[in-house]
């Protein structure tokens, strides 16, 4: 094996370490947006905050946890994309995708 392989394997490593610890930190920052959801999930099952303003708020949760799907999909190389990572869910039905969800 040349120098030059040996080279681009190693570069491909770092790549692949710096991946593995971008999709670590999106699950991480998935985890803690369904710990938050499911502490206002039950504070409307209490009756300290209605309904609608709870929809509201997960409704602009879920634009960050989608976000975060999409960068772990990019890394992953699962899907090639460029700029924000929410344009990986824009899938048609036929796809798979449902309603762009």
């Amino acid at each position: 094996m040349s120098k030059t392989n040996i080279e681009a394997i190693d570069g491909e490593l770092n790549v692949t370490q710096y991946a593995r610890n971008q999709s670590k930190m999106a699950a991480i920052e998935i985890r803690d947006h369904l710990a938050k959801i499911d502490v206002v999930s039950g504070m409307v099952r209490d009756g300290l905050l209605e309904p609608e303003l709870y929809k509201d708020w997960v409704n602009r949760i879920k634009v960050e946890i989608k976000d975060a799907l999409g960068m772990i999909y990019a890394y992953l190389h699962l899907d090639e994309t460029t700029g924000h990572h929410d344009q990986i869910f824009g899938q048609s039905a036929s796809q798979g995708g449902g309603k762009g969800e």
